[in-house]
């Protein structure tokens, strides 16, 4: 749970100082925007300029669950 709410922190942290360069660097995260989290304590947020959707889950790995990476209409990747 320690690692959830590290993660949580920074996210909200690297969203409030817009510090999008410090989140691509230390976590390969690029501007996270929205949070919630699933029954399974898995955490999803969406990486706005990065297009996709991620899951930390509760192990404490990134998955990216859709998005291509590029902008445009053309399916969830």
């Amino acid at each position: 749970m320690k690692k959830l709410t590290l993660l949580i922190f920074f996210l909200l942290f690297a969203q409030i100082l817009s510090a999008q360069i410090i989140s691509t660097v230390i976590t390969g995260i690029y501007d996270p925007y929205g949070i919630t989290m699933d029954s399974n304590n898995n955490l999803y947020f969406v990486e706005h300029l990065g297009h996709k959707i991620k899951m930390f889950d509760n192990s404490g790995v990134i998955h990216a669950i859709a998005g291509t990476g590029i902008n445009g209409y053309n399916g969830d990747g």
